[in-house]
Order: C-alpha cells, then structure tokens, then sequence
C-alpha cells in the first residue's frame, strides 16, 4: 500500500487566506515540492523526476469528462493513487472527485492538526467532544 506523508510545512497567510509550502514523499521517499500560494489557483507542484520522459495521464474533469495530459512519472503515480476519491462531503447531493490538490490539502490539514493537538496537550488536558447528529 503506497503511503504519502508532508514534511518541511510552514504555513503562511496569502491574498485569499491560507497557504503553505511543503515536501511531499511517497513511501519515504521524496517526489515533489508543492506550494499553495494562497492566490486563489490551483496548487504549483515542482517534481523531482520532471527531468524524466512524460507519460500519459488521463482523468475526468469536473463535469466528468475525460480528459488527457503528459506528466511526469510521480506525477501519474500520485494521479492514480488519488483516483476515485471523493470528498466526504457532498455538495448540492452529489459526491466531488478529491483531486491531487484536494488530496494534499488533506494532507496538509491531518498535519496541521496533530501539530495544534500536541501543543494543547503540552499545557492542557484535552478530552474528545462527542458530537450529537440531528
């Protein structure tokens, strides 16, 4: 099972609210630098490997569309592991696609909060909050 970690995060406030900066590696190993610069785009992506032969990608768009591009071999590698998620919510009732973007900014979000739960423990007792449906 491929595993994707962020390290090096350091977060900054942007034009449209937050950003960051990060290294991303799969199974311990470094492919790529990537940076949302907050500006209200999409994520910029610098790969390791870009100096390798692009392959061939293909996915859907938003509007369920296939469509193709070339890539870099990591780049396809993170392409096709992201393939088929979707976000865990819904929106207007239907479920989105995550995306190499969505993906790392969850990423991003899982690091940024266990970093927030380990100061409060380091002065605080922190108990889970049970949450009510309805």
């Amino acid at each position: 099972m491929t595993t994707y970690t962020i390290k090096g995060l350091k977060s900054f406030r942007g034009n449209e609210g937050h950003g960051f900066n990060a290294t991303l590696y799969r199974d311990g190993k470094k492919v790529c630098f990537v940076m949302d610069s907050a500006q209200g785009g999409e994520m910029d992506f610098e790969w390791c490997d870009r100096k390798a032969p692009f392959v061939e990608i293909t996915g859907k768009n938003y509007k369920d569309e296939p469509y193709t591009y070339k890539g870099t071999p990591e780049e396809k590698i993170l392409h096709d592991h992201v393939e088929g998620m979707f976000y865990p919510e819904e929106f207007h009732g239907q479920k989105l696609a995550m995306g190499t973007d969505g993906f790392v900014s969850k990423l991003v979000e899982d690091l940024e909060s266990a970093r927030w739960e380990k100061r409060q423990c380091q002065k605080k007792t922190l108990l889970p909050i049970e949450r009510r449906q309805g």
